[in-house]
């Protein structure tokens, strides 16, 4: 009778190996369990090592998928952080009038007002000299701003007037100005809005 010559397919080679390596994990346990019997300190030492690297190894197997999978999961408390990193990024974007759309509408010279029954003291003019920069809420609005650059420079340019020298020389006296320019600028324009007037540098003569 003629004998088979038929090979083991993929799959039976597969689970061959698999039953191989389970024979030999098993020798292995029943050989770890032996060495805590032993007599000999080392041998026993060796086989509780074993023992405890073996658990290791099957509580990584069991839990580690959870572990991780739970640490990627969008639970409430991710979104709630997420939410709240979120809002702090952007209150500190409008804190920060760098992040902020910002146009430089350019250097002034401007007469100011000669206080009432002032004398004029010798080589003092009352002008003042400064740079005026604007935050738009948007780009589309410095755009504008830009486009039509001398209208507001000319719609600028007159709200120094009634202010003398001693008052711009204040604080207060730079918020007041501040707020013309706003008013007046934000009047001209059709859409959008400028929402802060910076002065980078004031001079006064």
């Amino acid at each position: 009778m003629a004998k088979s010559n038929t090979q083991p397919t993929g799959k039976s080679k597969s689970k061959v190996k698999k039953e191989s390596y389970l024979k030999i994990g098993l020798e292995g346990i029943k050989q770890a369990f032996l060495s805590i019997k032993s007599k000999d300190y080392k041998t026993r030492r060796m086989g509780y090592l074993f023992y405890f690297l073996f658990v290791c190894f099957v509580l990584t197997l069991i839990f580690g998928p959870t572990v991780f999978k739970s640490g990627d999961s969008d639970s409430p408390n991710k979104h709630i952080l997420d939410r709240k990193a979120e809002a702090e990024h952007e209150k500190e974007e409008e804190l920060d009038p760098v992040k902020r759309v910002t146009y430089r509408l350019g250097s002034f010279t401007v007469s100011l007002h000669d206080p009432a029954g002032a004398n004029p003291l010798p080589g003092v003019v009352n002008m003042a000299e400064l740079e005026i920069i604007l935050t738009c809420d948007v780009q589309n609005t410095c755009d504008f701003i830009e486009h039509n650059e001398v209208q507001f420079r000319d719609a600028v340019t007159p709200l120094f007037g009634p202010f003398d020298r001693d008052e711009l020389m204040t604080t207060s006296g730079k918020e007041k100005v501040k707020k013309l320019i706003l008013e007046k600028i934000n009047s001209m324009l059709s859409e959008g809005r400028v929402v802060e007037i910076f002065f980078p540098h004031f001079i006064i003569d």
